[in-house]
């Protein structure tokens, strides 16, 4: 990996199996939020993820890391989101709103956000995501603190009544404290991910 030596972010997330998910999470959350949007949009270079484990560690560290981890979820784990959801940023955040989609936190979900970040301490890598405050979640954008948010054309219903599957990744993410997903790194992707769109 270039760049060993250097200091950077990461995150360990959930990405979606379905091409087609991504692009429709995607296309919605530009088409509802790109006029407001201020730092964070889901397209290009910013990918739809589920954050179970954001960290910055050496990046000569990253493959041995995701050894270290990609054993805890083998198989892809199949979630719903149950709601829209619009939060208050915080700290550098402050004055902003996140919007997304919250995920229904189920036992094993919260699990093995739990055990990745078990496993990053025990590899002496101090986890950002805490298991104490995990809200699972997929993030559209932020916005600014004036926007007037109007989802004229609402997701179809049964965006919330189906099973979605996602695989554990690991990806490089945006050192300016976003959460930003912008390239996967493992598992390697057998295509460019540029290319579902």
């Amino acid at each position: 990996m270039s760049g060993e030596g250097k200091l950077a972010h990461f995150n360990i997330a959930l990405f979606a199996e379905s091409d087609e998910l991504i692009a429709d999470l995607t296309e919605f959350a530009r088409r509802s939020l790109e006029t407001h949007a201020d730092g964070y949009l889901l397209g290009e270079d910013a990918w739809p993820h589920i954050t179970l484990c954001q960290f910055i560690v050496d990046e000569s560290k990253v493959a041995s890391l995701w050894s270290a981890v990609s054993n805890l979820q083998v198989d892809p784990i199949k979630l719903c989101f149950s709601h829209i959801y619009i939060l208050p940023g915080v700290l550098i955040h402050k004055g902003k709103h996140w919007v997304g989609l919250a995920v229904t936190p189920d036992a094993g979900l919260l699990s093995l956000q739990k055990a990745i970040n078990d496993k990053l301490a025990s590899c002496k890598i101090e986890g950002i995501t805490k298991p104490s405050s995990y809200f699972p979640h997929l993030t559209w954008g932020r916005v600014r603190p004036d926007a007037l948010l109007s989802f004229e054309d609402f997701p179809p219903d049964d965006l919330f009544r189906k099973e979605y599957s996602f695989k554990l990744s690991l990806g490089r993410s945006d050192a300016g404290g976003f959460g930003i997903y912008r390239e996967r790194l493992f598992p390697v992707p057998v295509r460019s991910l540029n290319k579902t769109r």
